[in-house]
């Protein structure tokens, strides 16, 4: 597993002016617009030697809608979220608080997105090797939750999406087990991002989860958030040694999944 260094800071935490100051908060100003490519990476370990790796991409664009009320008396601030790839689009919606305590997600409305199963060539006979590529990343914004398809979900209790000051060390629940899944979150520091749409200073929050549910975080998913002034700029979502079966059900080897976003453009209010 990679280790990320945060960058060292002369300036305390009130006169920092980075994500780590006391006074950030996620920029969620009407109109507020951003960009991402969406990079998914499938490299295999198998028997047989010759799986070359597997590349799927796509554009998510994440724009802040309107506040609204929902639920008759939720004030919130709903963000629209639209994927689209090679196969068409997914526009999906969610709706927080940005509160000064923390951003809450509150409620999401729209289709879970997830991969189809992809076939493989088998160099055993004609039969191909099929493997599963559905995976807890439902919605860009919310990668643990699944909303249905044509009715507002309201998260209870709410979400802590950021939990405020992000300063280093500091670690909140997120979710808990069967809701869907156990995951906590962590900041880690500081640390300098380079992408297409600029170099951004940007607080790095760890994703950890209990994945299979067996009360245990696991250690082959590292999974990261990079929060600047800016909003979320990068994520990097992977996930290590997943077992690969042939059409019996039989091992035949492993395959890590990487889910790479990175901002490309932005618009702020």
């Amino acid at each position: 597993m990679a280790i990320f260094m945060a960058m060292a800071s002369s300036c305390s935490k009130k006169n920092a002016v980075g994500p780590s100051r006391d006074n950030y908060r996620f920029p969620l100003a009407t109109g507020n617009t951003w960009t991402y490519d969406r990079h998914i990476i499938l490299t295999f370990d198998v028997a047989s030697g010759i799986r070359p790796p597997d590349s799927t991409f796509s554009s998510v664009t994440v724009q802040v809608v309107a506040p609204e009320v929902i639920f008759d008396s939720l004030q919130t601030i709903k963000v629209r979220e639209k994927l689209e790839m090679q196969e068409g689009a997914l526009t999906t919606y969610h709706y927080y608080q940005n509160n000064a305590d923390a951003l809450y997600l509150i409620a999401s409305l729209g289709l879970p997105t997830t991969l189809p199963k992809r076939a493989l060539n088998s160099p055993a006979g004609p039969s191909p090797t099929l493997i599963a590529l559905t995976h807890p990343l439902h919605t860009f914004a919310n990668p643990v939750s699944a909303a249905a398809p044509d009715s507002l979900y309201l998260e209870q209790p709410a979400k802590i999406v950021l939990k405020y000051p992000l300063a280093e060390g500091t670690e909140w629940k997120y979710s808990e087990k069967n809701k869907p899944r156990r995951v906590n979150k962590r900041v880690l520091g500081e640390i300098a991002v380079q992408t297409a749409a600029g170099t951004f200073t940007a607080v790095q929050v760890q994703w950890i989860m209990d994945f299979d549910g067996d009360g245990a975080f696991d250690n082959n998913i590292l999974f990261i958030d990079y929060i600047a002034n800016e909003g979320l700029i990068k994520r990097s979502f992977l996930i290590q040694g997943l077992p690969v079966v042939d059409d019996d059900g039989t091992y035949i080897g492993r395959y890590n999944y990487h889910d790479l976003s990175t901002l490309t453009s932005y618009k702020l209010y």
